[in-house]
């Protein structure tokens, strides 16, 4: 109709499903890019994780601390952990204006984890049993050998080698 606005107050956007591969992934951080006008668009997300990838799943979307009430508005904030050992992962875009004639363009969304894998240069033992001995052997020159190493949560040495 003439005269009428091209831009509505506020929209979103559900993605689609990301599969990490494994229900083993950690989520760092949360980075996009987008043009906005300062005091006039915005661009804020929040974030669901899940073991399954089902669309008709109940998504759980949260912001960096965690809660449904809070936002990710700051490209490259760490993810809330409350999302690790979920496979899947979907974020929701809201977009908003306070002039009809102006809207928030996004151009990328990037969400980096680790999955499965460690970073090059370490190295990660699943499956392993609480409250059990075990030893650690790396195999240099010298060999360096860590003994009765007892696992009971998460356990992190670390051994320079020369």
């Amino acid at each position: 109709a003439p005269g009428s606005a091209p831009y509505q107050a506020s929209g979103f956007l559900v993605s689609s499903i990301f599969d990490t591969g494994t229900d083993q992934t950690h989520y760092a951080s949360f980075t996009w890019g987008a043009t906005t006008e300062e005091q006039v668009t915005g661009v804020k997300f929040q974030i669901a994780a899940s073991n399954t990838n089902d669309e008709n799943t109940v998504w759980n979307f949260n912001g960096p601390d965690g809660t449904a009430g809070t936002f990710y508005e700051i490209s490259g904030t760490a993810i809330n952990s409350e999302n690790n050992n979920m496979r899947y992962v979907r974020y929701k875009a809201y977009l908003t204006t306070t002039d009809p004639q102006k809207t928030p363009m996004l151009s990328s969304v990037s969400i980096n984890y680790v999955s499965g894998c460690p970073t090059p240069g370490q190295v990660m033992f699943s499956g392993l049993t609480a409250d059990e001995d075990y030893t650690i052997t790396v195999n240099d020159d010298p060999d360096y050998m860590l003994n009765n190493v007892n696992i009971n949560g998460y356990f992190i040495s670390q051994i320079t080698l020369q």
